[in-house]
């Protein structure tokens, strides 16, 4: 049995000769599809991509992104739900933007507490 583990260690078992870009998994239900798509959609639940074949680790990736659409196809065969959907890598672009992104956010922090700490002087008479 294959399968994929996110970083948040769900797993997802995908049929065997799975490439990044036309990954297959089997499900018993679309309710269970959609607990398989919520998984990777997850913020930051591409971060670190596992692929094992048995026990063998086959494949490690980083910094992944969910191809659009969602799932390419969907077929459903008796109980069996089959969908497959493809992932990337991020580019150098969304790399350099998540980082900025993360660095705004820090600077955003510091100036509330800045600010914060402004206020209690001038409300202390001490300004």
């Amino acid at each position: 049995m294959d399968k994929m583990i996110l970083t948040d260690k769900t797993e997802v078992v995908i049929k065997e000769g799975a490439s990044l870009n036309n990954i297959t998994t089997e499900v018993e239900s679309f309710e269970a599809l959609g607990n398989v798509a919520e998984a990777l959609k997850k913020e930051g639940n591409l971060g670190i991509v596992q692929f094992l074949s048995g026990e063998n680790v086959i494949g490690n990736y980083s910094d992944m992104v969910l191809e659009s659409p969602l799932f390419r196809e969907v077929d459903k065969q008796g109980e069996t739900v089959t969908a497959v959907f493809a992932l990337r890598e991020k580019t150098n672009v969304e790399k350099r933007l998540d980082a900025l992104e993360k660095g705004h956010g820090i600077q955003d922090g510091a100036i509330e507490d800045l600010g914060s700490v402004v206020s209690e002087l001038s409300e202390g008479g001490n300004m």
